[in-house]
Order: C-alpha cells, then sequence, then structure tokens
C-alpha cells in the first residue's frame, strides 16, 4: 500500500519498513547537473577500516598472541610515509584512520607463517572485499568481484572460529 506524505503517520511506518529516511524532496532536487553520490559520501571508508581493526585485528591477537604480533610489527621496516608501530598494536587506544590503514597495510604480512593457511585466507578476503567495495564507481563485473571476495571469506571463516577468535 502507497502512502501519501501528507499521511505523516502511515508514511513514516512505511518509509521505516524499507529503510528509508522519508525525505521526498531533497533540498538539491532542483540543481541542475547535481550529483548528490560527489556531495553526500559515505563513511565506508571509515566503517572499513573500524571493522578491520575491531575484527581483524582482534582474530589476529587471538590467533598468534598479542607479545608475538607486536614483535613482528615492531620489526617492520616502514617506507617513507608510513606510520611505524614501535610498541606493537595490541595496547593501542586511540587509533585514528591514517593508523587503521597502515595496519592494513602490514597485517597479512605480519601474520603469515604464524597462523593456519586458511585463516590466512580468511583475513586476506575479507581485506580484499573492504578494497574492493571502496569503488567510487561499479560495474556488473565489479559488484561480481565484490560479492565473490565476500562469499570466499565466508568460506574461509571456519579457520577463525577454530582458532577461538
Amino acid at each position: 500500500m502507497q502512502y501519501l506524505p501528507t499521511d505523516y503517520k502511515n508514511f513514516l511506518k512505511a518509509t521505516k519498513r524499507w529503510q528509508l529516511n522519508g525525505i521526498t524532496d531533497p533540498c538539491w532536487k532542483t540543481w541542475a547537473l547535481s550529483d548528490p553520490s560527489q556531495f553526500l559520501t559515505p563513511e565506508v571508508l571509515h566503517h572499513f577500516h573500524c571493522m578491520s581493526w575491531d575484527h581483524n585485528v582482534n582474530w589476529c591477537v587471538s590467533a598468534l598472541g598479542a607479545a608475538e604480533l607486536d614483535f613482528q610489527f615492531s620489526l617492520v621496516q616502514t617506507p617513507i610515509g608510513y606510520w611505524a608501530f614501535n610498541d606493537g598494536v595490541s595496547r593501542l587506544k586511540q587509533v585514528t584512520s591514517r593508523d587503521h590503514h597502515s595496519i592494513q597495510c602490514y597485517i597479512i604480512g605480519i601474520v603469515a607463517g604464524g597462523v593456519p593457511h586458511e585463516f590466512l585466507k580468511a583475513i586476506c578476503t575479507l581485506l580484499n572485499f573492504c578494497y574492493l567495495a571502496q569503488a567510487p564507481l561499479f560495474t556488473d563485473q565489479s559488484i561480481e568481484r565484490v560479492a565473490n571476495a565476500l562469499q570466499e571469506f565466508h568460506n574461509h571463516k571456519e579457520a577463525i572460529i577454530c582458532q577461538g577468535a
């Protein structure tokens, strides 16, 4: 059933069911050639960085151990423009997106050889999903690659569970 915005109570219920915000006349509606994707940018990058920190890093700490993970991070020779983690990462409290990005760049190399191969594949495929999902433009092929990366993670996530992470 369709409700008009003037029937506020029912309209609001209908929009919530579809997880919409109920805005029918956005402010840019009359702006010629406006592209909301250029000025209403999602926080996808922020969410992916936080997800990687909250999950990937914690899973690696559980699998490898905080002391070993910190030791491995302390050995990384960072190129100019990247962050160094001389004291490791397991005790970091206030972590910036720049830190998240640097950790994501190193995490696969840090844990390789110290965790089971299937665990490494799960972490790697989840990172691939995050990178692919940040594309500024999607085609049918790129959407398929994103879906395949996510499915590949699900195919290997049991290894993370088996590690007790």
